[in-house]
This record gives structure tokens, sequence and C-alpha cells, in this order.
């Protein structure tokens, strides 16, 4: 399949001495070992999900397998360890592959950046009834996108830095090889549900992409081509 156009995506949460321009993260799984776990990434899973670089269907030769059958509800889990500084804006870039559609929003692939103490400021359902559906703190609110099963997207989050804090806003862009679907103006948002969690995630998790798939079983998900680039200082 030909490489899908990538959408870069502005967020914060990256090392403000990095020029722009600078990728503080390329990753596109064609140096990790097939069977085990995507090298650089931390990797959490237990008996009954898992995560794993696999040679189908991918954007090149591999890409990142999540499945979930039974063990913890939020894993398995795949967290960047690229955060640092809160006074720049990046672009962030990542491919999915859905293989089965999943009966909520709320038990669906997500898509999350971590923020202040550690609890996300974006946290993205993919792949549900919604198609789309950005968590607030008073739950999930539709975006009605028309995702279809093994097809590869490309999904882009423009943020400013996190010094905005809750007052920020964002835009998420949603992208196939035949159309380009942006949604504006969505606030951030630190959902009630979450609480500080250092004790689960490392300690560089701020301002990082992170990938979980909760009960899910039999809908496996594919994810492929991510990166992280310095665009500008604030």
């Amino acid at each position: 399949m030909a490489r899908l156009c990538v959408i870069c995506a502005l967020l914060s949460g990256v090392l403000s001495a990095a020029s722009p321009g600078t990728y503080l993260l390329r990753d596109d799984f064609e140096k990790s070992a097939a069977g085990g776990k995507p090298a650089g990434w931390v990797a959490m899973s237990d008996e009954g999900n898992e995560i794993a670089v696999v040679a189908q269907p991918a954007i090149g030769t591999r890409a990142v397998r999540l499945s979930h059958t039974s063990g913890t509800v939020w894993k398995p889990y795949l967290s960047g360890v690229f955060g640092g500084g809160s006074d720049t804006m990046t672009a962030v870039d990542f491919d999915v592959y859905f293989t089965g559609r999943f009966t909520a929003d709320a038990k669906s692939f997500f898509f999350i950046m971590r923020g202040p103490v550690d609890t996300p400021y974006i946290r993205i359902a993919l792949g549900g009834p919604s198609g789309a559906a950005p968590e607030g703190r008073d739950g999930f609110f539709p975006l009605n996108v028309p995702i279809r099963t093994n097809t590869w997207y490309h999904i882009s989050v423009r943020i400013d830095a996190l010094s905005k804090g809750e007052s920020g806003t964002y835009t998420l862009i949603i992208s196939d090889a035949t159309r380009v679907m942006p949604f504006e103006n969505i606030p951030l948002c630190i959902p009630k549900s979450y609480a500080p969690s250092k004790k689960i995630f490392p300690a560089k998790a701020e301002g990082s992409p992170g990938f979980t798939l909760p009960e899910a079983p039999g809908k496996d998900v594919y994810i492929d081509n991510v990166s992280i680039q310095v665009i500008d200082k604030k």
C-alpha cells in the first residue's frame, strides 16, 4: 500500500532546547525485531493482551500490533518517553489501522497525550461508534467520523504549548488516501476520572504520545510511522 500523506500536528511537551525542524522521534519500527517489543518505548502488557512488532499489515515492512482479549483493563499501553519542556510546539504524526469496529467509544482504541502530574490532557477514542470521540471532563463527545476497517488512517492533533493548560484548544485531523477531515477548537481538558499516576507511567511520559486498547477482544489495532518534530519555540 502506498504511503499515506503525512499531516503534521502541533503539540507541546518536548525539549525546549531543540530547534525548529529537529525530529525528536521518527519511528517506523523497521529497526525493531519482529515478534518483540518496539525499541525505545515503554510497552505495558500482561496475560491476555499484547504489544508486538509484526510484519503485516504495515506501511513498509513492520508495524506495531496492539491486542486485547483479557487481563488488566487499560492494557496494552504503549507509552512514549520523548517529552520534555513545555514551551515548544511540535508536530506529531502516526498511522493507524483497525481490524474491527468497537461497540463503545469508552472501550475502543485511544490516542493519549499526557500532561502535568502525568494525567492525560488529550484523550481521543478512535474506531468506536462515533469514529472519533475526544474526551473532556464530562465524558466523550462524538465527531461521527466514517472510519472503516482494514484501512490506514493518519491522525493529527494541533495544539499550543502545555503552558496554556486547560484553557487551550486543539485541532484533530483524520485523513485517509482520499479524504482529510479536520475538527477545530476542541478544548483541552483533563478528564475527571484521572488521578496522578507517576508510579505507573515513566517520568518522561509527560508531553509524549501513548496508545492503549482496553476491553476490545478480537479487534487488533496496528500503528506505524510515529514521529515528533519541533515546529517552533513559544
